[in-house]
C-alpha cells in the first residue's frame, strides 16, 4: 500500500477532519491529494528550495500553509492526522521525531513514516525509545505496525 493510500485511508475514518499536518512537504504530493479532505493544511519542510516550491504551487490554496523550518520547533500542537515523514536522510539525519512528538498535544491519528530507520544509527534514534515516549506521554494507546508505517491513535480529545 502506498504512503498515500495508507494516509488517505485514516483521513477517512476521522470524523471530523478540521486540520491536517504533515512533515517533510518535499514537492507537495501528500498535499495534492489531502486538499480536498481537510479544512486546513499545514506542512513542515526544512529545505529553503522545496519549501519555495510547494509555496509557490499551493499559493491559491488558501486552506493549505506551507511552514519553512524544523519540524522539531514548528510543527503545529493540535491536528485531527499527522503524517510524520520528515526524518532527513542517512548519513547524519538529525531525526526530529521525537522533538515533533513532544510538541504534539491533541491529536485523533499519528502515522509515522520510514518507522524502519529508527535503529539508533545515522542520526535517527531508536524505535523503543520513541515508542517508550509515545506510552509515558500519552498511556494508553493503539498502536499497529503498517510496514515501515507506524499508526498512533489516542482519541485526545475525548480526554
Amino acid at each position: 500500500m502506498a504512503q498515500e493510500e495508507v494516509v488517505l485511508a485514516y483521513a477517512n475514518f476521522l470524523k471530523e477532519k478540521n486540520i491536517f499536518v504533515e512533515t517533510g512537504t518535499h514537492y507537495g504530493g501528500m498535499i495534492e491529494k489531502i486538499i480536498p479532505l481537510f479544512k486546513k493544511i499545514y506542512s513542515v519542510e526544512i529545505n529553503k528550495e522545496k519549501y519555495e516550491l510547494a509555496k509557490e504551487k499551493f499559493k491559491d490554496y488558501p486552506n493549505v500553509h506551507i511552514l519553512h523550518g524544523d519540524s522539531g520547533e514548528i510543527i503545529p500542537k493540535e491536528a485531527d492526522l499527522y503524517w510524520l515523514d520528515a526524518h532527513g536522510e542517512p548519513p547524519n539525519a538529525n531525526c526530529p521525531i521525537l522533538n515533533e512528538l513532544k510538541r504534539i498535544e491533541k491529536f485523533q491519528y499519528i502515522l509515522i513514516d520510514d518507522f524502519g530507520l529508527m535503529n539508533g544509527r545515522d542520526g535517527f534514534p531508536q524505535a523503543q525509545e520513541i515508542e517508550t515516549f509515545i506510552r509515558d506521554k500519552w498511556g494508553i494507546i493503539v498502536y499497529v505496525k503498517l510496514g515501515q508505517i507506524t499508526i498512533v491513535y489516542w482519541n485526545s480529545k475525548t480526554k
